[in-house]
């Protein structure tokens, strides 16, 4: 399994791979690989994604490139809400970038601090 250095263990599951949901080292959709209990606030298949209340910083993806450098899923963590701080990234220890601002909302979500529904949804805080 591919949890990205994020859980300890991990399940099968054929239905996963048949709808090519889990991600392989090398960020292709193949294989049914499932994590279990995902560490440092991730979630997800493959521990992907931030935990309900916690966010990456806007413009900040896991394994993508960003200014030629890869931020990648072992080494991105995700932050506890409200978002409004500096934030700092760190790779081979050093301070790769910084950002001022906003969180980067999950679907529904929206506003500086996810504290409101986006456009298309409505009933703040659950934003169906």
């Amino acid at each position: 399994c591919n949890c990205h250095n994020k859980a300890e263990d991990c399940y099968y599951n054929q239905s996963i791979a048949d709808q090519k949901r889990s991600m392989d080292i090398h960020g292709q959709y193949i294989g049914g690989g499932v994590c279990l209990n995902c560490s440092q606030h991730t979630a997800g298949i493959n521990c992907e994604t931030c935990a309900d209340g916690y966010f990456r910083p806007h413009k900040v993806r896991f394994g993508k490139y960003h200014s030629n450098v890869l931020l990648n899923y072992s080494t991105m963590m995700c932050i506890s809400a409200p978002c409004n701080y500096t934030w700092f990234f760190f790779i081979s220890g050093r301070i790769a970038k910084s950002y001022r601002g906003q969180c980067q909302c999950r679907e529904g979500y929206t506003g500086e601090k996810c504290d409101r529904c986006a456009f298309g949804y409505r009933g703040y805080p659950n934003c169906l």
